[in-house]
């Protein structure tokens, strides 16, 4: 039974899927890739615009994600940091430094070194609770015929919730369904209400934030342009004055 579980063939199955083998032989022949390539280019316009850059509803999930990773980051230092200071000087009261500076400097490394370890670990966490919550809401947004319903929270609550604690076994996966679903149906109720108090579309708001981070790609492409044609242009002056010297080498040679 052993043999099986690590025969090369089910391996080379199981993490190349494209991937076949022969009866009697080991050498694996790999499936014509047109069908990986086809795959991709008919859900690409889903992923990416006409212009390479990512599509509005790929655009909110990047920022959704980055914006609660920001938030994370920041709110699990807080949590920590509001007893560095205490701390450091309870458990430095027997130190001898030979000036004030030395001790802030200390503190103040005391504090970089907590923000990172606090701060990142909480920031993972809230970033793909935000990554698997803003993905679902925008694939059942483009499914359901780019429309917002709270259905669409809610569903993505619960799924993500399940995920997000399924590592907890089967009671943690029911709870943390329930919890999402309660979370994603507030939070669909409150989006509904804002929209339509202020008359706008979610579309509305896939936008704008598409928008803001295309114009900002715009421009680092238009500026990347011109450092290019300016970088040619230097190039070609530096070669030009490289050929003028080597005719005027050779003449004097020649002379």
């Amino acid at each position: 039974m052993l043999r099986t579980i690590i025969d090369r063939r089910l391996i080379c199955t199981a993490f190349f899927p494209f991937a076949s083998s022969s009866d009697n032989t080991s050498n694996d022949k790999w499936v014509d890739t047109s069908q990986v390539k086809g795959f991709l280019s008919k859900y690409r316009c889903y992923f990416y615009d006409e212009k390479g850059y990512p599509t509005k509803e790929v655009q909110s999930v990047l920022n959704v994600t980055c914006a609660g990773s920001a938030t994370g980051f920041i709110l699990g230092a807080l949590y920590k940091l509001k007893d560095v200071p205490q701390r450091f000087k309870h458990e430095n009261q027997a130190t001898l430094y030979e000036n004030k500076f030395q001790y802030q400097q200390n503190l103040q490394r005391r504090i970089e070194i907590v923000t990172f370890k606090a701060g990142f670990p909480f920031a993972m966490k809230v970033g793909l609770f935000c990554f698997l919550f803003s993905s679902m809401s925008s694939f059942f947004y483009v499914y359901r015929g780019y429309k917002f319903d709270i259905l669409n929270s809610t569903f993505s609550g619960a799924i993500t919730g399940f995920i997000f604690k399924m590592n907890m076994g089967v009671k943690g996966s029911i709870a943390g369904t329930v919890v999402g679903t309660i979370l994603g149906t507030f939070y669909g109720s409150v989006t509904q209400f804002f929209l339509w108090i202020s008359g706008a579309e979610m579309e509305n708001l896939y936008e704008a934030g598409a928008k803001l981070m295309n114009a900002r790609r715009d421009k680092i492409r238009e500026y990347a342009k011109a450092l290019k044609a300016d970088e040619l242009s230097e190039l070609q002056k530096t070669y030009i004055k490289k050929q003028e010297a080597n005719e005027a080498l050779s003449k004097k040679e020649k002379e």
